[in-house]
């Protein structure tokens, strides 16, 4: 992700990034930063977290340039929370979304598009789902 989990458009005028901000007994949290300076700049950041064992290892969805993530079961696994705001041409920054958490079946695991980075990134996260849904050993 830290070679591929960014994308600029224009001279700065559209700007992603994804990043994993930790990972800790199956549990992922990501970060997911886009800013759009067409007109005001506006900055959303989202923070998603989910256990890696909830989502369904044969509902990888790769796209151009995201791979979907589904929950198993369609069940609501991804936790959500958004915050945004803009910078008028004043400079003036305001907040436009409240932080609001959202319960959702799915995550789009975003990329640069770069074909090779996809299907090493799909094999590293079913790799991580099958490690994560593996019963663990009891000793009595």
């Amino acid at each position: 992700m830290e070679s591929h989990g960014e994308r600029v458009l224009g001279r700065d005028v559209y700007h992603w990034s994804t990043r994993l901000e930790k990972m800790e007994d199956c549990r992922a949290e990501f970060s997911v930063r886009v800013i759009n300076n067409f007109g005001e700049a506006t900055t959303c950041t989202e923070t998603v977290q989910f256990s890696l064992g909830a989502l369904d290892p044969y509902g990888i969805d790769p796209q151009k340039s995201y791979l979907l993530l589904l929950c198993s079961g369609k069940e609501n696994c991804v936790h959500s929370t958004s915050t945004c705001s803009t910078k008028s041409k004043d400079g003036i920054v305001t907040g436009c979304t409240n932080a609001s958490p959202k319960r959702l079946q799915s995550f789009m695991l975003e990329f640069d598009g770069d074909a090779a980075s996809a299907a090493r990134l799909e094999k590293a996260v079913r790799q991580a789902i099958d490690v994560c849904r593996a019963p663990k050993a009891v000793t009595f």
